[in-house]
């Protein structure tokens, strides 16, 4: 097909719409065109696109998806070469993908709520999505992307049991975001990402880094209280710094991320080797509105239960920084923290069979908060993966307040 292809508006059905079904080879080099609801929907076994395929006007969505043909099904692979675009623009409109394989070429989303969905079974490799475009990674589903997102690309991952996988090189310069329980985004294998924003914004919400992936500066955030980022063995995080707010970083065997509290934030480090395997430095410990005034703050030594000594042995003279030592049954944990500290300063606990610390110094005859009690609790009784190699770089728990404005939901 070459030229230009309309879904009809004036047709006496309202639901009128324009179907392609075909097993086979069709070309594209003008515009195919919705510029109604439900007014295009494409199910092609291969289709080359050198032009425009385009969701125009209030409202109006193209449906790119699997098709039938006789007793025959068939996966829609998408072929952009050229100039070749996927476009939704006006209020409302929508690109809905679903079942279907996109190569090369841009995608994207312009006017109020437009957006890009991707439901179960959508493929992206070696594309572009536009700046400032929008994307809905819908419940229930399981997608891929390689390629760039632009200034301003808000890709989110909503509702439960969905994953947003990113293979291959990703250049990112917006924001990705899991927002719901049971929304992940997976860094998979082989995966390259650079720059702009990871999160884990909601309770329940998810960020893995496993074996053989990079993250290239940038910033990876548990946001809220019961988010996590959890980096695997063999996973590399390289640039920027580490910052725990609310949520929770596991750091398995080893690593050396430095990390550094947020005042007045109610996270958590976890560390789960021996020694001084974990070789990076954490400040900002218990700082809230003062030094050693926030009780909210924990770090966990998943190796020991109750029965563990804590002892701290200053660095200098100034005492600007020194070692937390964890001992149990000959055995030991340390961590380098940043700061002026006593071992008066820590107050130890137990919750889940392990043991954690706590930092105000100026209330140390005081307990955590309960509620962030509970919540540690809950952290430990849910488990925690399989441990992480080496580490190098950032990992970024709980974002600034400019953050949060930036990743506000635009449907909110």
């Amino acid at each position: 097909m070459v030229g230009a292809e309309e879904a009809p508006t004036n047709h006496p059905r309202a639901c009128s719409r324009l179907i392609f079904n075909d097993p086979d080879l069709v070309i594209n080099a003008g515009t195919m065109k919705s510029v109604a609801s439900g007014g295009l929907v494409i199910a092609i076994d291969v289709l080359k696109n050198s032009k425009t395929i385009e969701a125009l006007g209030s409202g109006a969505t193209v449906r790119i998806q699997s098709g039938t043909f006789g007793s025959n099904s068939f996966f829609t692979f998408i072929s952009n070469s050229g100039a070749g675009m996927i476009f939704a623009s006006g209020s409302g409109a929508q690109i809905d993908l679903g079942d279907v394989f996109i190569n090369k070429g841009m995608l994207k989303a312009v006017g109020s709520n437009a957006m890009i969905v991707m439901s179960a079974g959508v493929s992206i490799f070696g594309a572009t999505i536009a700046g400032g475009s929008l994307v809905e990674v819908v419940s229930n589903s399981s997608d891929q992307f390689s390629g760039t997102l632009g200034p301003g690309v808000l890709v989110d991952v909503t509702g439960s049991n969905t994953i947003f996988n990113l293979t291959g090189n990703v250049v990112n310069s917006g924001a990705i975001v899991a927002r719901d329980s049971g929304s992940k985004i997976f860094i998979a294998t082989g995966a390259v990402v650079s720059g702009g924003t990871v999160v884990a914004q909601g309770s329940g919400s998810e960020v893995e880094i496993t074996n053989g992936a990079v993250v290239k500066g940038g910033t990876l955030s548990a946001q809220n209280a019961g988010s996590e980022i959890l980096l695997l063995g063999g996973a590399l995080v390289s640039g920027g710094a580490v910052k725990i707010g609310n949520g929770v970083v596991e750091v398995a065997f080893s690593g050396s991320e430095n990390v550094a509290f947020a005042a007045n934030g109610g996270g958590g480090l976890i560390l789960d080797g021996f020694g001084n395997a974990y070789k990076g430095r954490v400040s900002g410990f218990g700082f809230g509105a003062s030094a050693h005034s926030d009780p909210s703050e924990f770090i966990v030594f998943n190796a020991f239960g109750s029965s563990a000594t804590i002892r701290y042995v200053s660095a200098n003279a100034a005492n600007t920084s020194g070692t937390l030592i964890v001992s149990s049954g000959g055995a030991t944990v340390s961590v380098t923290l940043i700061g002026n500290y006593t071992s008066g300063n820590f107050i130890p606990l137990t919750s889940g069979g392990h043991f954690a610390v706590t930092d105000p110094g100026a209330l140390a005859a005081a307990s955590p908060q309960s509620a962030n009690l509970a919540l540690f609790g809950n952290y430990i009784a849910a488990g925690f993966p399989s441990p992480l190699a080496d580490q190098t770089g950032a990992l970024i728990s709980a974002a600034a307040p400019t953050l949060l404005l930036a990743l506000t939901h635009p449907h909110a």
